[in-house]
């Protein structure tokens, strides 16, 4: 019988500790399966990011422009536009009268031979008046469209600027007669009696 079990022990290899070049070549394989995808997922968000970023900067850009032109209006005083609304005077807090207008893909503030930039890549711009019931005009609506340079795309942007009735409209000068003729008008937005 001893011979016998020695046979038996013989044949029988011991048990390995760890794991096999088989084992670890399917783990690679499983790995490298699962990471692919993954990886396309990262790249994609990755770049969805930074032209998220980039649009985020032009629209901010865009924005600050247009934030700085509307204070300028606030402190100032309008005295008219083009007959397209694509271009305004305005009289700075200062004294200066310079002309809004675009030239060359620019918003610019024209001022004598000083011409500042306010906006870059503009495509389109159109100042129009916001006119009351009673005629007079009460404010200012801006809307720029404005080229990303990232991806060139268009961003639209407008605002809305409140001011006191003390434009003048460059085609009428209906307010200077009115008040020429004593006609003082309304001082505010006419007021109906609920029912």
């Amino acid at each position: 019988m001893k011979l016998h079990n020695e046979i038996i022990v013989r044949h029988q290899r011991p048990r390995r500790r760890g794991i096999s070049l088989i084992e670890v070549i399917a783990c690679t394989a499983l790995v490298t399966i699962m990471l692919v995808p993954i990886a396309a997922v990262i790249r994609a968000s990755r770049q969805s990011i930074s032209v998220a970023q980039g649009n985020a900067s032009s629209h901010a850009e865009v924005r600050s422009g247009l934030a700085w032109l509307t204070q300028s209006i606030r402190e100032g005083t309008v005295h008219g536009y083009d007959s397209r609304y694509k271009a305004m005077k305005l009289e700075l807090q200062n004294g200066h009268v310079v002309e809004v207008t675009l030239r060359n893909s620019q918003l610019q503030m024209i001022d004598g031979a000083l011409e500042t930039v306010v906006i870059d890549n503009v495509k389109d711009v159109a100042f129009k008046p916001i006119s009351a019931t009673s005629g007079n005009t009460i404010g200012i609506g801006i809307s720029i469209d404005a080229y990303d340079a990232k991806t060139g795309s268009v961003i639209d942007v407008w605002t809305m600027v409140a001011q006191p009735p003390q434009f003048q409209t460059i085609d009428s000068d209906t307010s200077s007669d009115s008040s020429a003729s004593g006609d003082s008008g309304t001082s505010g937005p006419s007021r109906r009696p609920r029912r």
